[in-house]
């Protein structure tokens, strides 16, 4: 924001509030204001430089009564102080006027200094941070595959153990109905006396079934325990992989 209340005080601010409010990135860009103020300073270097001998001039001509001047000679003096007053006025004012300028030419080339150090800096802060980004983005895909890795040779272990145990299972279950099978034929082959000793060892391959059958669904039972087991640890395992 550009601050005109210093320069143009509070009447003139009353009388235009859109100093005041006046942006100033809507006047020209930097370059331009430099050449617009350095315009100025020309212009009124021109002026200066010609008004101020003309008011010397005629002064010097009123103070010595010159009649090239048709005014009435009691007023010369006067006219002629009045010339040199007015030619030493308009020299402060350009010298005065001169200086401000230069000020804020000097303060507008300070600004652009330090904008431009401001995008340098911003530039490098962007090109440096642009590798680490990478590096970052590369060590979190390194993450991700350590991770995986991990889960597949858990799940890889998980699997060879799930197998292990089911192929021991399946060896006890047909260990056992080897057993039971052998026992039951020397049931079988076993001489009876009587009827009832007959009977008896006729009912003895059903029982012997069903007692082999109670055990082979314990045995599935156990089997299926260990196998939905081992698939819910390896969800947990998935889950908390994603």
């Amino acid at each position: 924001m550009y601050d005109f209340r210093s320069h143009f005080g509070s009447r003139a601010s009353r009388r235009h509030p859109w100093l005041l409010t006046h942006n100033f990135r809507s006047l020209p860009e930097s370059g331009s204001f430099a050449k617009m103020a350095g315009g100025c300073a020309i212009f009124c270097t021109i002026m200066s430089g010609v008004a101020v001998p003309l008011l010397l001039f005629f002064g010097l001509l009123c103070l010595n009564e010159s009649p090239m001047i048709e005014i009435p000679v009691h007023m010369k003096p006067d006219a002629g102080k009045g010339c040199f007053a007015a030619a030493f006025l308009y020299a402060g004012t350009f010298l005065y006027a001169y200086s401000k300028m230069q000020a804020a030419a000097e303060k507008v080339r300070r600004l652009e200094l330090e904008l431009q150090c401001v995008k340098d800096s911003i530039k490098v802060g962007a090109d440096a941070s642009s590798p680490s980004r990478g590096d970052d983005s590369s060590a979190e895909l390194r993450k991700v595959q350590v991770v995986v890795a991990a889960a597949g040779s858990t799940f890889d272990r998980q699997l060879k153990d799930v197998r292990k145990q089911v192929n021991e299972l399946r060896e006890e279950v047909e260990l056992g109905l080897r057993g039971r099978s052998l026992g039951s034929l020397e049931g079988v082959d076993r001489p009876r006396v009587d009827s009832d000793a007959r009977s008896e060892t006729s009912d003895a391959p059903s029982a012997a079934g069903s007692a082999i059958s109670a055990e082979d669904s314990t045995e599935f039972k156990k089997m299926r325990a260990v196998v939905g087991a081992a698939a819910k640890n390896f969800t947990m395992q998935q889950c908390y992989t994603t």
